[in-house]
């Protein structure tokens, strides 16, 4: 890509871009140019740490951390999910509050250091990078267990407990894998009978079957009390 003119450039590549209608002063370093429907700016980052075995003290519960992830540095804050530190060496869930938005897709690896004087403690991998602010302490540590191996049906399968319904084009968009990946799996999962293509979206069999059972029970209900109407009404 030395020297060239390109109309494209495949990950990891070194490019020079022209941009236009920004003013440089507004550029920094860690910046990420994206298409506009891909990748996401959060203030949280749900991850899987790995401590460095020959850290003299553990990492607790708050601790100000410096986070690397590609580029971006940012100053951000850690929640021990599992338990109230992670001893040296070692492996643990955890919540990442920063101070700045960081664009992160599942699957990107960090690494974590102390600010001052730097020193680097561990890294990880992001499993989700929404606030699950509705989830328990308890379900938020098996949801994210689920992915910790950053597999493409655990993925799927994981991020449908999560929002119930999806439309394929949304379906883990933000990720590494492709449409065609996705596509794939999708259509191999619903062989096994594990969610159900609906229109242009996608649930879990299990919640369809609960929600056909819902709405079974309510017509049902509705029927016994009132016989004589015809319909239901909503």
């Amino acid at each position: 890509t030395h020297k060239k003119d390109l109309k494209s450039a495949s990950p990891g590549s070194r490019v020079a871009l022209n941009l236009s209608g920004i003013e440089k002063e507004k550029l920094s370093r860690g910046n990420v140019i994206l298409n506009s429907n891909f990748g996401k700016v959060s203030t949280i980052l749900q991850a899987q740490v790995e401590m460095l075995p020959d850290l003299k003290l553990p990492l607790k519960q708050g601790s100000q951390l410096q986070i690397l992830l590609g580029t971006q540095e940012v100053l951000g804050r850690v929640y021990n999910l599992e338990k109230d530190k992670l001893e040296p060496g070692e492996i643990g869930l955890i919540e990442l509050k920063v101070k700045e938005g960081m664009t992160a897709i599942v699957g990107d690896r960090f690494i974590l250091r102390y600010p001052g004087p730097q020193m680097t403690i561990g890294g990880g991998v992001v499993l989700d990078f929404d606030p699950l602010s509705n989830f328990k302490k308890e379900t938020k540590i098996q949801f994210l267990s689920k992915r910790i191996k950053v597999q493409l049906p655990d993925l799927i399968l994981s991020e449908l407990e999560k929002r119930n319904f999806i439309s394929l084009s949304e379906l883990l968009e933000n990720s590494h894998f492709s449409e065609k990946e996705i596509g794939g799996q999708v259509a191999e999962l619903k062989k096994q009978n594990r969610i159900v293509t609906i229109a242009d979206g996608v649930v879990l069999s299990q919640k369809w079957r609960e929600a056909g059972q819902r709405v079974k029970s309510e017509l049902v209900t509705e029927h016994k009390k009132f016989s004589y109407k015809l319909g239901l009404i909503l």
